[in-house]
Parts: C-alpha cells; sequence; structure tokens
C-alpha cells in the first residue's frame, strides 16, 4: 500500500510505473516481511504497522501477506495524516473471493470519525467513498468493471478539491465522480488495510 497527500497524475499510476519513490508520498507499506505481526513503512521506518490473524506465503510478486477474509487485516494508525484536499492511495490486491463492501484500504470509524473507504461492492466493482468535515457521505461512486478472481490488480484512487476523485484499475481510470467537497481533515483515526474499524467487512 503506498498513501500520497496530493492527487498524483494518471500517467505515474501504471502498474510498471518508473515513479516509485516520489514527492508527496507519505507511506508505503510493501508487506514482504514474510513473518512475525508488525510491518515497516519503506519511508518512514518508525511506522509500524500491526497484523491481525494474517498469514506469510510466496505469490506471483514474492513474499506477500494473505488475508483470510476472517477477522484478519493490518492496522497502520492514523500517521498524522491530512487529505482534505488531495490523496492518492494504491495497493494490489488478488482475491479467491470479493463480496459485499469488502475493504482494501480505509480510514473510517463510524460514529467517530469518517474519512473514505476504497473497498469491493458485492457486483466485484470497486467502489469509493468519502466523507466530509462533518461525517456526512460526499462521494459514493463505483468502477465500470467486473473484477476476475484469482487474478492479481493494481488499484488506486485520487481525490483532488479541483476536479473530483478518479478509481484506477491497472494503471486505468475506471470510474470517476465530480463532487469536489473537502474530506474530512481531522485526525485520530486509523488507515486499516483489509477491514474497517467499526464493522469489520474484512477482505479476502
Amino acid at each position: 500500500m503506498t498513501y500520497f497527500d496530493a492527487p498524483y497524475r494518471p500517467a505515474d499510476l501504471t502498474v510498471d510505473s518508473s515513479h516509485s519513490l516520489v514527492t508527496n508520498m507519505q507511506a508505503w507499506f510493501p508487506l514482504t516481511e514474510g513473518s512475525g505481526t508488525s510491518v515497516q513503512c519503506i519511508l518512514h521506518p518508525s511506522h509500524i504497522g500491526t497484523v491481525t490473524n494474517g498469514t506469510w506465503q510466496t505469490g506471483d510478486g514474492g513474499t506477500e501477506l494473505r488475508l483470510n477474509g476472517s477477522g484478519s487485516f493490518v492496522t497502520i494508525g492514523d500517521l498524522n495524516l491530512s487529505s482534505a484536499n488531495g490523496l492518492t492511495v494504491t495497493a494490489w490486491i488478488d482475491g479467491p473471493s470479493y463480496g459485499n463492501q469488502k475493504q482494501i484500504v480505509t480510514r473510517d470509524n463510524s460514529g467517530v470519525s469518517r474519512h473514505w473507504q476504497f473497498r469491493i461492492e458485492s457486483n466485484n466493482k470497486l467502489n469509493l467513498i468519502r466523507f466530509d468535515s462533518s461525517n456526512t457521505l460526499c462521494a459514493n461512486f463505483l468502477g465500470a468493471t467486473t473484477l476476475t478472481h484469482n487474478v492479481r490488480h493494481f488499484v488506486a484512487f485520487t481525490f483532488d478539491s479541483s476536479a473530483g476523485s478518479v478509481i484506477y484499475l491497472n494503471g486505468e481510470a475506471d470510474g470517476t465522480d465530480s463532487n469536489t467537497t473537502a474530506n474530512n481533515s481531522g485526525t485520530g483515526t486509523d488507515i486499516l488495510i483489509g477491514a474497517r474499524r467499526s464493522s469489520g467487512a474484512i477482505f479476502n
């Protein structure tokens, strides 16, 4: 998973991009440790994530973390990141099945502080929802493509307060939303990989 505090150029959101270390990148968790329950940010080694009920395996990309769809996820923490006016989040996914609201990367604690959810909906399409500073839903839209199971996908979303949001699948724009309302800028809500803080919706 990577996290940028600015919207990123579509041309750079490609699978084989040469711009892996760029301005505005705030976090990069490759999830390749291979053992244990701690994962480390490459850019800021003091940022440590905690794996809950995950297992390590060897996949197409080498060592990788498997989330089993039943109580396994990674807690990244808040990292004091502001995403009010722009951000980009990317991840690699590969699952044997998906399902309703399966979370990829999320920063949302219902009833406390809601920011965004990047997830897969019941129709196996990518979905982004965003919340404003009042915890009010301001965007909810789908990608166009039905994801294939057991196939590795590079997924991403961007938000730009002057242009709206874009969902990317394997480097190509897959869905757009024109709402430019700023994201919730508050801190104190953990970023999670593979789950949502308040309700689960575990990725598989």
